[in-house]
């Protein structure tokens, strides 16, 4: 797959995948059910589940960095 035909895929699931979670953050359906719908839409797309353009939010929402302002960093 060429590095246009990835990131065409790339966007593609990124949008299905994006009316999906607004589908789950309004109770339209169950957090199972959108982990299948992006296992069917990464298995279509071409995306990897531990590619680091996975929907898994890593940043801690609360603090919105990695790491929480209670913890020092050397």
């Amino acid at each position: 797959m060429s590095e246009r035909d990835y990131y065409d895929n790339l966007l593609h699931y990124k949008s299905a995948i994006y009316q999906a979670k607004i589908l789950l953050s309004r109770c339209v359906i169950l957090p199972q059910e959108y982990a299948i719908i992006d296992t069917k839409l990464r298995r279509k797309y071409g995306i990897n589940s531990c590619s680091i353009l996975s929907e898994n939010d890593l940043i801690i929402n609360d603090y919105r960095v990695n790491i929480p302002l209670t913890e020092e960093v050397e």
